[in-house]
């Protein structure tokens, strides 16, 4: 995509240095050169890149571009900015904030700027919603000061709340979608967020491994993996091959035996299982914890969600 500097200068002026351009704006403007609306002169030592007919790269531009021309103040919205000025919402990255899904025991608190709000009472609604905004001040806090980051939906849900705590050892849990946003690992690395120590609860997978490294990057040692009591034995009895034959999982497989001697020790003994395996194991294992020789756990063994 052409800048919009750029283009106001192609209107204005008529000419740019083609070394100005990218490969993508190159593009964009080869219907134009095929079409004769923009030429190609040589000039000195370089080439400049020429509008030949004004009139109609002026409605190319309206066109392509409706809010180039636009004075007004900007949208508020990011995805509203890329459609003014470009009609594609994915033009600009970011979202005006993001919703934050939590559950925690009873306690445990969000705190904003409208006050506190206790997890364990919202615990009667399911969960609790916040929206993390640019520059938002809100903090979790209980009474073992750690938050756990879970990955799936279906372990999000099927956790008994009351367990968390003797158990995982955190107060409250945050469902991430899948991949934590660069959003949310802001917000913890934040200072409102300093002192609260971060249980990673993915699967256990090369994709999954690289995303706790990730954010034990951004964390330091407050970051640390969940190891569950018979972690070996779950992935004996659970794990499968076919998630190692992805490709994603093959190329982080290669970069994590690489780098094996520098990974934190809770990390390392991930990578041995799935070495020693060659399999990778979901988190949906945990519903299998209350099986013979594997220990307590926090999570439910429930009809309504097996």
């Amino acid at each position: 995509m052409a800048s919009p500097s750029l283009l106001q200068e192609l209107l204005g002026q008529g000419t740019v240095r083609v070394s100005r351009l990218g490969a993508v704006a190159l593009a964009e403007f080869r219907p134009l050169l095929d079409a004769g609306i923009l030429l190609l002169e040589r000039r000195g030592a370089g080439e400049r890149l020429c509008v030949a007919r004004p009139a109609d790269f002026a409605a190319f531009v309206r066109k392509a571009y409706p809010g180039l021309s636009d004075s007004g103040p900007a949208p508020a919205s990011p995805r509203a900015r890329g459609l003014l000025a470009s009609r594609n919402t994915k033009a600009t990255k970011g979202t005006l904030g993001e919703p934050v899904l939590v559950r925690g025991v009873s306690g445990a608190r969000v705190v904003g700027l409208d006050g506190l709000h206790d997890l364990g009472a919202s615990e009667r609604f399911g969960a609790f919603t916040f929206i993390l905004r640019e520059g938002a001040s809100w903090r979790l806090e209980g009474e073992r000061a750690a938050v756990g980051l879970v990955e799936n939906l279906d372990a999000f849900l099927g956790l008994n709340i009351e367990a968390l705590g003797p158990s995982l050892g955190v107060d409250a849990v945050i469902y991430t979608q899948g991949k934590l946003s660069g959003r949310v690992l802001d917000w913890l690395s934040s200072n409102t967020m300093a002192d609260i120590q971060v249980l990673h609860l993915g699967d256990y997978d090369p994709v999954g491994l690289r995303e706790y490294i990730r954010l034990r990057a951004a964390l330091g040692a407050r970051a640390r993996i969940f190891l569950p009591p018979g972690l070996g034995k779950l992935f004996d009895d659970f794990a499968s091959s076919k998630i190692m034959a992805k490709d994603g999982n093959q190329r982080e497989l290669m970069t994590l035996v690489r780098m094996a001697m520098k990974l934190p020790a809770d990390a390392q003994e991930v990578l041995e299982h799935i070495r020693r395996t060659n399999c990778g194991l979901e988190q949906e294992a945990f519903f299998l914890m209350s099986w013979p020789g594997l220990g307590p756990h926090p999570w439910r063994r429930s009809e309504a969600i097996f």
